[in-house]
Formats: structure tokens, sequence, C-alpha cells
């Protein structure tokens, strides 16, 4: 799911676009977007025996629906996009195992194909955990491992089982009827509105097909979303400065699916919004509500430099939802005030290095939040002077943040600076320490273990190559790269005992959360740790991340065994195991 800053890169984007298209949509080369003929695919479908099939269906994999074939054949017929290079013909029969066909599309292109599809039915039986009896009209979907992003994106037409290729039939009670090819990986996709909504079970084999699969449906919560003002408030919906009210339900439905899913939606003009209650798995859920607004954004957004827009609301909640519980979530809409801020207090910052000595000519931005739901508000903004002192006055009582330098300079930080109002000077000094890069001794910061109280310095490893990747359980991109960081392990583990070590380093606020995400994932074969100590640095809030600079996840450091940082940068940009053999090799 997005937060502001995506939002506003998108805007972003939006404007550049409005340079390349005209008021009617017309581009500066109007043959840039002449769509190129038709193709044309026509399609013949047999059994082994050379017979024709006949209760057959197709489809291309970039469009939604599937055409019914009659006496064995069918024609399809796509406008070729431009740089389009190939696409997917899918195939699906009851009886017979599904079939996928790569083709590459050339503009005015006749293809004729033959395809010879092989009977295939396995049995699959559904049960609830709950005792709940299954709705005679409960379908599971079956989809190919490759398919199953698509299956599971709500940004895809409603659930009408457009990506199931298993030609899925009812039996009997709680028994169906499926078709998969040989050697495939697949899963099974419930989702059964007043039932049971998002449930995804597998990844399961052919060769499980062929013996039959048993599939238990776990107890669901009960979950309900409402977003408005708080109760008795009254808005008056003429003068809002928003469109449009949203409610976005997102999971992450599985492990293998390494970034959350909007799973459900709901788009009104007006509050309050409902998203009316249904029955989902146990798991956490992240909530987001939005505003839209309803003047021109992208030239508004732009005047304010991409700070607080009054239509552009913004909340998130995550939950854990647990099997029979009712959770009727609230999400308050607060309206925003321009002049929330100000007060009477006057406010100096002293800025000096971690040596006590002035920072000087380095740009700084002070900025407040109405509230956590709006974009930030710019306070002020300049260029730290020989004095390294900022005043500004007629500040209130309210938590600010500090930005000193930016990321492409050495000297970088971001700090809370929280104002309570009683007095009417408020002074602080802010000891801001230069970013560590190549070369650098690295940082001695404390961490603690995952799964105790107890607590090492990242020192303790001197006289080893140490690899940190300061992750995050909610993190997309983290995922894939800490398990990488396990399996990496596991092969050489006899050879770098005592020589490497690996280190997780999360900057989850829950240890909770980061403690069930690493059983359930079996990642505990390198050393976890958890981010614990906090301070007044912005982004995570935890004292390893400010001495380390990290201001996003994933980001890692390789640190060779005298302390000094050999690499920086995201897990991706590594050959870690060749950069680590040449640590020890270079020893």
């Amino acid at each position: 799911m997005v937060n502001f800053k995506w939002r506003f890169l998108v805007v972003l984007s939006v404007l550049w676009a409005s340079l390349l298209w005209g008021e009617n949509g017309s581009t500066l080369s109007e043959t840039a977007r002449v769509e190129e003929p038709n193709w044309t695919i026509e399609i013949t479908a047999q059994n082994k025996a050379g017979e024709m099939v006949d209760d057959f269906e197709a489809r291309l994999s970039n469009l939604y629906d599937w055409t019914k074939g009659e006496n064995g054949k069918v024609t399809l017929t796509k406008t070729v996009k431009i740089n389009e290079s190939e696409c997917k013909l899918l195939l699906r029969a009851p009886g017979f195992a599904p079939a996928v066909i790569n083709l590459k599309p050339e503009p005015g292109q006749v293809i004729r194909r033959k395809i010879t599809l092989s009977p295939a039915n396995y049995v699959m039986t559904i049960n609830s955990e709950d005792g709940r009896e299954l709705p005679e009209s409960l379908k599971p979907v079956v989809t190919l491992e490759p398919f199953l992003e698509c299956a599971v994106d709500c940004s895809q037409p409603p659930m009408n089982f457009t990506w199931d290729l298993g030609a899925t039939r009812l039996e009997g009670k709680g028994r169906y009827v499926f078709s998969v090819p040989d050697e495939v990986i697949f899963y099974v996709i419930v989702d059964q509105p007043g039932f049971l909504r998002w449930f995804v079970a597998g990844p399961f084999t052919t060769t499980q097909a062929k013996a039959g699969l048993a599939i238990t449906l776990p107890t669901p919560g009960r979950l309900s979303v409402t977003f408005g003002p708080e109760e008795g408030q009254r808005l008056n919906q003429s003068d809002a400065p928003y469109e449009k009210c949203v409610i976005d339900l997102d999971s992450a439905i599985l492990p293998e699916i390494d970034c959350d899913y909007t799973i459900a939606h709901v788009s009104m003009p007006e509050m309050p919004v409902k998203l009316p209650e249904d029955y989902y798995p146990p798991g956490y859920y992240d909530i987001y509500v939005s505003t839209h607004p309803a003047e021109n954004v992208e030239d508004d957004v732009i005047k304010r430099g991409g700070h607080a827009h009054p239509g552009m609301f913004y909340h998130q909640k995550s939950i854990r939802l647990r099997s029979g519980q009712k959770s009727d979530v609230k999400m308050i809409y607060t309206p925003y005030h321009a002049d929330f801020y100000k007060g009477d207090v006057k406010a100096i910052f002293n800025i000096q290095s971690l040596e006590g000595q002035p920072i000087t000519d380095q740009p700084y931005v002070l900025t407040c939040c109405f509230a956590p739901q709006y974009a930030t508000t710019l306070i002020a903004r300049g260029i730290l002077d020989e004095s390294g002192r900022i005043v500004v006055e007629n500040l209130g009582a309210h938590d600010y943040e500090l930005q000193i330098g930016d990321r492409t300079n050495k000297i970088f930080g971001k700090y809370r600076v929280e104002i309570n109002g009683r007095e009417t000077e408020f002074v602080k000094t802010y000891s801001v320490a230069s970013l560590p890069l190549v070369g650098d001794s690295a940082p001695d910061i404390c961490l603690q273990e995952t799964f105790s109280e107890k607590t090492v310095r990242l020192g303790a490893f001197r006289g080893k190559v140490v690899f940190i990747d300061f992750w995050a359980t909610w993190c997309g991109g983290c995922q894939k790269p800490m398990e990488h960081l396990n399996e990496l392990w596991s092969r050489k583990q006899t050879e770098w005992e005592g020589k490497v070590v690996l280190v997780g380093a999360s900057v989850d606020k829950e240890k909770e959360r980061l403690q069930e995400h690493i059983e359930k994932m079996h990642w505990n074969k390198i050393a976890q740790y958890w981010c614990h100590e906090k301070d007044d640095y912005i982004y995570f809030g935890a004292v390893a991340g400010t001495k380390y600079g990290v201001s996003r996840v994933p980001t890692c450091f390789l640190i060779n065994q005298n302390g000094k940082i050999a690499w920086k940068g995201s897990p991706g940009d590594i050959a870690l195991e060749a950069e680590i053999a040449k640590l020890l090799q270079d020893r």
C-alpha cells in the first residue's frame, strides 16, 4: 500500500505526463500512440485421440475474459500495443489439464494452433476447522504458481475465477474435481463473501494432487472498518476539501508473495465510509484510509512543496485478527487547520558536530505535522550560518521535525523536537553525526537478541567479517534478501564458522511480531537482533539506525576484520558470497 510520499511521486509523474500529452490526449508525436493492426489466433482443441474437445475456454494472459470454444475451435483477436513482445495463451477444459502457451504476436499476423489437451482429473476435499457448513456456491480457485500474484491482485476484476486454470467443479459436499498439468506448482484460493475471504493454501505439487488434496479452512475472525469523524462531530460535506473517501484492507496473504495486496476496497464521495463485516483468515492486516482532494492536486501539491494538503488525509493501522475474534475498527477523520502549530514560543536550535563544533553551510528544514494522518507542514527552511544556530519564533506546543543536511551530503540528520509550550523560549543542541562511508570505521552499536533480553555490541565481532542487514518484517523488499542470508549461512557455515558473522538488525517496533515472523519463516540460522534503543532520530527511532544513517530498509553494510566499512547499499547490489571470500582471502 502506498504512503503519502509515494502518492506525491505519482503526482510528479502525472505532471511529467502532462508535458507529453496535450489537452485532448494527443502526444507530441501522433505516430507514437497509433496502435498496430490486430493479430488473430485460431485455436483447435483436441484430445490425445485427435477428437475435438467441445467444452473448453481460451483467453490471453493480458485480457480478463475467457472465450468459449464451439465445435472444438475458437478465434481470439487482440490489438497489438506498442512494444508488446509476448503474451500467454491459456486454455482450460473440465477433465483436462490446462495448457499455457507462450506467443510472440506480430502486427497483422494470423496464428493457427492445434492444441492437444491431456486428461487430468484430481480430487480435493475441503472442510472448515470450526465445523461450519460450506456454502454450495463456494468454488475454490486453482491457479498455477506463475499466475498467483495476478490471482490475488484486487486491482483485477472481482474474484470471478479469471485465474482459475483448474476448471474446478463441485462433485459432492466439500468435494471438488480439478485439473493441473504434470510437474507444476499450484495454489488453491478460497474467496467466499460471508464465509471466508482470501484464504490461500499451498504450494502444492502435481504429485500431491494425484494422491488427493485435503484442505482445512481455518477458523476465521470477523472484521469491519468504519472511516469518518468522531462520534457527534458534524462535517459540512459541501465544503469538504476532498471528493472521495477510501478504505483499503491489505494482507500479505502468503510469505511467497513479497508484498501486501489489497483484498478489500470501498470508495465513497462522503463520510462515513463502511467496509462491511466479513470473515477473514487469522493473521496480520493493514487498514488504510485516505481522502482524495477535490481541486487540482497536481498544481496545489507542487505549490506546497510536497507538504500538507487539506484534502489529502491518510492513515494506516495494523491489526492482528485472531480465530473467532470480532473486530470493529473505527478510523477517525480529523479536518486540517492551517495555523495549528502557531504559539508564543521562541525556539533556538544549536547544531554541532560530535566534537562540539558548529555545523555550517548545511540546509535545514523544520516541519510540523498537524496530525499523523497528514503530510508535514513546512515551518522554516534555510542554510546554517557560521554560528550553526537556527531561531524560529511563534511556535506552539507540538512535536516538530528538524532535518539537517540532505542525503546527497555526508552530513544528514532528522530529529524529533518536542515543545510543550510551558516556556517562552525553547533551546536545544543537536549533535549531528557524519554518515559512515566506505572506508570509515563502522559505528559500534548495541543490539538486543531477538529471543532474549541479552544485548551485544557490534564491536564484539571485531576480527571477523560482518554483514549487517537493517530490515523489517513489514518491508516487502526485505524478505528475499533475508531468506538468501539464511540460505547462504546454511551452505557456508562449516567454512565460515568463527570467521564470518551474518547479522539481521530489525527496526520493527514490536519485538513479538519480529519473533513470530522469524519463527514462521525459519530465519534463525543467522544472528537475529532487534534495534531496541530509542532516540530523537526520526527514522525508525532506533539508535542503531541513527549511527548508520539508515533512512530506508533494507540497507546493508559489509565490515572487514579491522572494523572498516568495505561496502554499503542495497542487498541486491552486492555479490555477497564473492565479496566475503575476497575479504577472507585478503586476510
